[in-house]
């Protein structure tokens, strides 16, 4: 019993210890983050004296050889490549056969459109012809008619004076006279025929030529359809891409080749953000290549930022080398008008990409929230935008932190 005892108490004094030891485990671990945060909102607190750095007056970038003048030829029509007269990297001239496509089914509705139109065109010629021949029987009925009045009324003038004289009796006169009316009227109404008639005719004859000229379109729509099955070059370049092979088929829009002027060279290089808005069109650049140097002129600076960096691109002459090829990776050093002034503060232990920052300006002890902006970071440094003179002190505030810090 006595045993039973003393096991029951050694077992409860074994349980006090390690409910004891737990709980200073415990608050031994709140005190470690207590003190870990501290030092971190410490950190965060702590002040980066600005330096300023005059660089020399160039800006460094990587980049490649390209082409300014560049082409994809696209099929014009479906059908099966029947003969490829080119391979890739050869040289090509402007107008140069490249690929011919078989189309059966254009082929026949070409041939169809042209016996429609020989149709087309022998029926209306003939309905045309046909018109003129009723037109010129027209004017030929007027002209005889004519003719005719005109006879009768130098017969009427005649009669008139034997009338006065007695020599014919009025009677006949009269029926002369009758004659030279009707005659009248046959010119009058003739005359009034030919009148309704020409544009009439006029307008059937343009609708003859109408039908004759949508046939003839209809036919040279198909030809110059035929024709595109050849597909030539419009420029002058080298083959870079030929991605069909012979007996392939293709339809409309389908990527056939692509064709570049390697006469006419351009080198495209990146820059760092805070260096594109302070170069400009028209200063001078030094392309490095394994080969040599080549001298430039920057001909265009794109205004959009990708990935934090700008693209150049650099004019090169026409007389390149012969080593001088496209997609070759070069260097570029631009020559700028001025140096550059770069502001940079020791990158601290806590910044992080991730964490939005807001900087703050202390000036006499007092931090003022600012518009300054971290542009590029590498493993020391901070390269800052804004206005800055070296000696300013600054500190990062994390964003989502910000009403804590000005409490």
């Amino acid at each position: 019993m006595h045993d039973l005892i003393q096991t029951k108490k050694h077992t409860l004094f074994t349980e006090k210890k390690i409910l004891l030891s737990a709980f200073l485990l415990c608050f031994c671990g709140m005190v470690f983050s207590f003190y870990l945060k501290s030092d971190s909102d410490t950190d965060t607190q702590k002040k980066f004296t600005v330096s300023i750095i005059e660089q020399p007056s160039l800006a460094r970038g990587n980049g490649k050889i390209t082409a300014v003048n560049h082409r994809i030829l696209s099929a014009n029509e479906s059908g099966i490549v029947e003969k490829i007269f080119v391979k890739q990297g050869q040289s090509i001239e402007v107008g140069q056969p490249l690929i011919q496509i078989n189309n059966p089914t254009l082929l026949r509705e070409s041939r169809e459109a042209e016996f429609t139109a020989n149709e087309v065109i022998a029926q209306t010629s003939y309905q045309h012809s046909q018109l003129d021949l009723e037109l010129e029987a027209l004017r030929s009925d007027l002209a005889r008619s004519r003719s005719v009045l005109k006879g009768v009324q130098l017969e009427l003038r005649a009669n008139e004076k034997l009338k006065e004289s007695g020599i014919i009796s009025k009677v006949k006169f009269e029926q002369l006279k009758l004659t030279a009316e009707q005659a009248q009227m046959d010119v009058n109404n003739l005359e009034h025929r030919l009148t309704l008639m020409e544009p009439i005719v006029k307008s059937q004859q343009d609708a003859l030529l109408a039908q004759q000229q949508a046939a003839t379109d209809r036919v040279l729509y198909f030809r110059k359809r035929i024709d595109s099955l050849i597909i030539e070059s419009p420029i002058a370049g080298v083959l870079r891409e030929l991605p069909i092979t012979q007996g392939e088929a293709v339809t409309e829009g389908s990527k056939l080749l692509d064709i570049v002027d390697n006469t006419q060279l351009v080198a495209e290089i990146t820059v760092p953000q805070y260096l594109g808005d302070k170069i400009r069109e028209s200063y001078i650049a030094t392309v490095e290549t394994p080969n040599g140097q080549i001298s430039g002129q920057v001909e265009f600076v794109d205004p959009i930022v990708r990935q934090g960096a700008v693209l150049v691109r650099i004019q090169l002459p026409n007389d390149l080398p012969h080593w001088l090829t496209m997609e070759q990776s070069v260097k570029a050093a631009i020559n700028m008008s001025t140096p550059m002034s770069i502001a940079s503060v020791e990158r601290p232990d806590f910044y992080t990409d991730e964490q939005a920052w807001e900087i703050h300006h202390v000036i006499d002890g007092q931090r003022y929230a600012t518009d300054i902006k971290v542009i590029s970071a590498n493993n020391d440094s901070l390269v800052l935008d804004g206005e800055l003179q070296s000696g300013d002190q600054i500190v990062f505030v994390p964003i989502a932190k910000q009403s804590v810090w000005f409490n």
